[in-house]
C-alpha cells in the first residue's frame, strides 16, 4: 500500500457550480435541481444517493454534457461545458466520459465483443488507445462469452459488458446511473467490486447514482440529495489505495 493521499490536493475532474435545472410543461415549471454544488476530484469514487425524483439522473446527465443547466456551470477538467459549441461538447463527452446505464442499452444484434469493439471504433483513436476488446472481456471474466449476443447473457453479464463498453477507451470519468438497479444481490456485488477495482487499480474517476445505501457504501464519498438539493456530503478525505496504473 502507498501512503494515504489527501484527496483535496487532486485536480478537479467534475465541478458543478451553482446549478439549477428547470423543466417547463405548458405553463408549469418544475425545478429539478436547485443550487447544486459538487466537486469530484480525479481518482475519486463518489455516489449520489437519494429517492426517485430527487434530481440524481438529471444531475448525471448535466455532468455528462447531455443537457445544459438553466443556470450555473458544469466544468469537466478546466472546460466549462456551457462555454463551448455542441460539437466541442460532443468531443469532450466522447474523449473523457463513459456512461453505464441501468438498462444496459446493448445492441441486441451484436455479440458481446462487437458491442465493445463498436464503441472503440466510434471513438476513432486507433487500436493503441484504451483496452483491446479481448483484454477487457478477460478483465470482466467474460472472455468465454465474447460471441454471445445480449439475449444469451444474464443481467449481471450484460451489465459487465455495458461497463466494458463504457471504459474500453479509458475515459477519465465513468458515470453510472443505477448500475445495480436491475440486478440480484450476487450480481450487484460483482458489479460493485468491478467498479472498485477500476477506481483503485486504474485510477478511474467514478460517479454512481443509487437509491440504495448499501450500494452507495462501496464508494469513497456519499452525496445525499433530496428535492433537487444536496443535503449532505460524507467524505473520505484520505484514500489509502495503491493506484498501480496511472493514465
Amino acid at each position: 500500500m502507498s501512503n494515504p493521499v489527501d484527496i483535496r490536493k487532486r485536480k478537479s475532474a467534475i465541478t458543478v457550480d451553482g446549478v439549477y435545472m428547470a423543466y417547463r410543461v405548458g405553463l408549469v415549471e418544475t425545478m429539478a435541481l436547485q443550487g447544486v454544488n459538487i466537486c469530484l476530484r480525479e481518482g475519486e469514487f463518489g455516489a449520489i444517493m437519494g429517492p426517485s425524483g430527487c434530481g440524481k439522473s438529471t444531475l448525471l446527465h448535466l455532468m455528462g454534457g447531455l443537457q445544459t443547466p438553466t443556470r450555473g456551470r458544469v466544468i469537466i477538467g478546466d472546460t466549462n461545458l456551457a462555454g463551448v459549441s455542441d460539437a466541442r461538447r460532443t468531443e469532450i463527452r466522447r474523449d473523457n466520459i463513459g456512461f453505464v446505464f441501468q438498462r444496459y442499452n446493448l445492441l441486441p444484434t451484436l455479440t458481446a465483443y462487437d458491442n465493445i469493439d463498436l464503441a472503440k471504433e466510434i471513438c476513432g483513436k486507433g487500436d493503441k488507445h484504451g483496452f483491446d476488446p479481448k483484454e477487457i472481456l478477460s478483465m470482466m471474466g467474460l472472455e468465454h462469452k465474447s460471441h454471445h449476443k445480449p439475449s444469451e447473457l444474464s443481467g449481471g453479464e450484460q451489465q459487465r459488458i455495458a461497463i466494458a463498453r463504457a471504459i474500453v477507451n479509458r475515459p477519465k470519468i465513468l458515470l453510472a446511473d443505477e448500475p445495480t438497479g436491475s440486478l440480484d444481490s450476487e450480481n450487484s456485488q460483482a458489479v460493485l467490486e468491478l467498479l472498485q477495482e477500476l477506481n483503485q487499480r486504474y485510477g478511474q474517476t467514478i460517479l454512481m447514482i443509487t437509491h440504495d445505501s448499501e450500494v452507495a457504501g462501496a464508494a469513497g464519498r456519499i452525496i445525499e440529495m433530496r428535492d433537487g438539493r444536496v443535503l449532505n456530503k460524507v467524505e473520505n478525505l484520505f484514500y489509502a489505495v495503491e493506484q498501480k496504473h496511472q493514465h
